[in-house]
């Protein structure tokens, strides 16, 4: 799955935007903080608690929206 992802989906145009577009969440690609490319940053600061929450679900949500794209490729 690793490999499949990093050949078909590229990290900053995919995640954050999609995260952004799908969710109204905007985190940025970590790979511009010295930090793997497949990472995104967050900052906490000024955030009420209850939003952490919400990140992680959007974050979850297109991570299963990769591993639905994966399992339905590799069925045909």
């Amino acid at each position: 799955m690793v490999t499949w992802l990093k050949k078909n989906v590229h990290p900053l145009d995919d995640l954050v935007y999609r995260l952004a577009e799908n969710h109204s969440i905007v985190l940025l690609n970590g790979g511009g903080f010295d930090a793997p490319n497949w990472s995104v940053r967050v900052s906490f600061v000024n955030l009420q608690d209850d939003i952490h929450d919400d990140i992680g679900r959007a974050v979850r949500a297109v991570g299963r929206s990769y591993v639905d794209t994966f399992n339905t490729v590799q069925k045909k």
